[in-house]
């Protein structure tokens, strides 16, 4: 049992690094970038979030795996389960985000010379995913028929929001800063609802004095705020390492801001879902 738990997390990290190379290929290979309708936000907002939510979901399957007893019950098989199963439904519900603006700007991909590299890719992290989420559901127990539907209809209701979303609000700062905090809604919000009804059987929670749960979420939230900073930093200094000579101080202070922001917000939101499905909240 242990060497299937350890296969099937090494997988979810190669399934998770694959989206990676994917996510950063149709981002900058030249005949690629310029093609893609969805290197705008909302969904490129929603891709960047997969992105880091997949490999952080990946890594702590990984260790909730090869070091049990340093992660409490959170170390539980179900919540490990769970774990796994966001990483495929991550990008999953980010390649759904995808289709929806490549079906709302047809013209800019369709008969271009990277049409078919980009159907390629796509199909194939659908494929990927699908196959790594049915090795993580064949451990499952039955899945909830009404937490299905219910998972079902806020996806359902994530692509008609996608659908609708009007895309011109990213020109304006603020309303641009609102539409990736949407995204990220979006993102986390299916996902959250469908492994809680692939995985609908929870574990027993351990008895804490009210003193300790609280102290335990506080320091629970204010490393996610703190993890988030750091990865908005690291976005905004990549993005900006070949440029940042041909603008003033001022504006990379401000541009910095909004992805620190965007980077806390985010894992911020993800860390609001995900942790009582996920068993983040859990603690001995």
């Amino acid at each position: 049992m242990k060497n299937r738990s350890v296969r099937d997390a090494l997988l979810v990290c190669g399934l998770a690094l694959v989206f990676s190379c994917a996510f950063f290929f149709l981002k900058h290979n030249p005949s690629l970038r310029d093609i893609t309708p969805f290197g705008e936000d909302p969904y490129d907002a929603i891709g960047s979030l997969a992105f880091i939510a997949a490999n952080l979901l990946a890594a702590t399957c990984l260790a909730r795996v090869l070091f049990p007893g340093l992660v409490g019950r959170s170390g539980a098989p179900i919540y490990v389960l769970r774990t796994e199963a966001a990483v495929s439904l991550c990008i999953l519900v980010a390649i759904s985000s995808d289709a929806i603006a490549m079906v709302r700007h047809l013209s800019q991909w369709r008969g271009s010379s990277g049409e078919f590299a980009l159907l390629l890719i796509l199909s194939s992290l659908i494929a990927a995913s699908i196959g790594v989420l049915l090795v993580v559901c064949r451990r499952s127990q039955p899945p909830s028929f009404g937490r299905l539907s219910t998972a079902g209809i806020i996806f359902l209701g994530t692509l008609l929001c996608l659908s609708l979303y009007p895309e011109s609000l990213i020109h304006n700062t603020f309303a641009h800063i609102i539409t990736c905090d949407v995204a990220d809604v979006l993102l986390v919000a299916p996902v959250a609802a469908f492994v809680l009804a692939l995985f609908p059987n929870n574990p027993p929670a351990p008895r804490l004095t009210r003193s300790h749960r609280s102290l335990g979420a506080v320091a629970r939230w204010i490393i996610v705020a703190l993890l988030g900073f750091g990865v908005g930093l690291v976005a905004f200094l990549a993005e900006i390492r070949e440029s940042a000579a041909s603008h003033p101080l001022s504006r990379l202070a401000f541009v910095g801001s909004v992805y620190a922001y965007l980077g806390l917000s985010g894992l911020i939101l993800a860390y609001a879902f995900f942790r009582k499905p996920l068993g983040f909240l859990i603690t001995d």
